[in-house]
């Protein structure tokens, strides 16, 4: 794997109220405990927003699986001196871009992860009702507003497996968080604006007499590093580049790979599984070309699909995993 970073110095004058660091490694974000101590950061956290929605899962059902591809993406870090001061300051800006995927191609994979997920469910011994089945049992899901195969969101190109469509779930409509910036309120805020699939799966869960997923899987075509944010004097900061495919990871504030799961009588409150470390491939996409701070991808389906397809299948099988261990 090739890591692209880039640091710029500059002159500026600090003013504003001290930001909190979200600083990235290698895709995982930093978190920190007491005394601003390293917190150990989970492959999975689960989080229980009514009590377990996991537990006696058996009988399950998908009604919404969205596979999303970042086409480009743009970092950026960070400092000053003090507030209202002059003094050193430092920034560093990364933007890079993927070319050479087709819809075609990103829908096979769509396709090939929705067929994996559902096998790795059998495989662990979960009863799968499949969406012919669950629109019968659930008839409103036809009428939620969906959006279209290619349909550009909060992490690019969004689709959907043939024979199902795009729900944007919330904060999908958002703008992908890109600085080193913690805006924690912010991003709060946003999450919140839960969209209908979000609202309405609950119902869909109660209708249908079965536990219910939703799932948003992110295909990235590299893992982010950034210094993060820093406040003080000649403080210098990073971004930086991996590439190769990769099944994105967040945090519960800023989520990329989910699985929100309800059970029949959920309270409209999930529970939810945030992937918060990534899946990496070390297998070459193609050659990166650019400038110091911007990079372009070349891909093709060729080298593209199969360390894609290997990345969801290890990330799918996490997931089941974490499920059989909740259940």
């Amino acid at each position: 794997m090739r890591t692209r970073s880039i640091i710029v110095a500059g002159l500026l004058v600090a003013m504003g109220l001290p930001a909190a660091a979200q600083q990235i490694e290698h895709g995982v974000t930093v978190q920190h405990g007491w005394f601003n101590s390293r917190t150990a950061i989970e492959p999975i956290q689960v989080k229980n927003l009514n009590g377990s929605q996991i537990k006696g899962m058996q009988r399950v059902a998908i009604s919404v699986f969205n596979v999303e591809f970042p086409d480009e993406f743009h970092l950026e870090a960070k400092s000053s001196g003090t507030a209202g001061s002059m003094g050193s300051a430092y920034s560093a800006n990364l933007t890079t871009h993927l070319v050479g995927m087709d819809l075609a191609s990103r829908q096979r994979i769509a396709d090939a992860a929705y067929a994996d997920f559902v096998e790795e469910l059998k495989a662990a011994g979960f009863e799968v009702i499949d969406h012919p089945a669950l629109l019968a049992a659930a008839p409103e899901i036809s009428t939620w507003t969906s959006a279209p195969n290619g349909w550009q969101g909060r992490f690019g190109t969004y689709l959907a497996p043939t024979g199902m469509a795009v729900y944007p779930m919330s904060g999908d409509t958002k703008k992908r968080q890109n600085s080193g910036m913690f805006r924690q309120m912010n991003l709060l805020v946003n999450m919140a604006a839960t969209s209908q699939a979000y609202k309405r799966s609950a119902y869909v869960a109660r209708d249908a007499n079965t536990y219910v997923l939703a799932v948003s899987i992110v295909v990235d075509y590299g893992v982010y590093s950034t210094s993060g944010d820093r406040r003080g004097f000649g403080k210098r900061v990073s971004a930086g580049f991996e590439k190769g495919a990769a099944v994105a990871a967040g945090t519960l504030i800023d989520p990329a790979t989910t699985v929100r799961v309800w059970n029949t009588h959920s309270g409209g409150f999930p529970t939810l599984l945030t992937l918060q470390q990534p899946v990496i491939s070390d297998a070459d996409i193609g050659p990166d070309t650019g400038t110091p701070g911007d990079w372009t991808i070349t891909t093709t389906p060729k080298l593209f699909m199969p360390p894609a397809l290997d990345v969801i299948k290890r990330a799918n099988g996490a997931i089941v995993s974490t499920l059989v261990a909740g259940r």
